[in-house]
């Protein structure tokens, strides 16, 4: 729908790897969003199979596209990945977008605080935020517990900000 995107302002590139839907809920479509740059993520429309939305395991820094599999408690990538993103339109026409720590990544003991920051911005339109607006991860805290959703109306865009 190209109104979701990653800005990366890390000084190493960062993973997002989508679920694919429908399938076996591998995380192997990658989305790589180099140094100081940016990836557009695949939020899928509405008439969407069965209206199912899109789910990215965002890996730490200094990852790539061969991160995406599945990972376990020994190797923190795709589904221990430590942030989740998500993203769907519903049929009212708006998009909704999310970020929370990832549970498997914190119940294998591995700290959020050590990974980068998150916050959702609004790039342009009508976006709607949270109670406070403000939607971010940040020193291994949401602005909102177990993480926040930001709406985007018809035109709208934002971006996923890695600091």
């Amino acid at each position: 729908m190209g109104n979701a995107r990653i800005r990366n302002t890390l000084g190493e590139s960062v993973s997002a790897c989508q679920t694919v839907y429908p399938g076996n809920e591998a995380m192997i479509i990658p989305s790589v969003a180099g140094a100081g740059g940016s990836v557009d993520l695949n939020i899928v429309p509405s008439t969407y199979w069965l209206g199912t939305s899109s789910q990215f395991y965002v890996n730490l820094r200094g990852s790539s596209a061969e991160q995406c599999v599945w990972g376990d408690s020994d190797k923190p990538v795709g589904n221990w990945a430590p942030y989740i993103f998500g993203g769907g339109q519903a049929k009212d026409g708006n998009t909704y977008i999310s970020v929370q720590f990832n549970p498997l990544y914190t119940s294998a003991g591995f700290s959020v605080s050590d990974a980068y920051n998150v916050e959702i911005v609004c790039d342009g339109g009508a976006c709607n935020f949270p109670e406070g607006g403000k939607c971010k991860c940040e020193g291994g805290k949401c602005s909102v517990d177990n993480g926040c959703t930001v709406t985007l109306g018809a035109g709208a865009s934002a971006s996923f900000v890695l600091y």
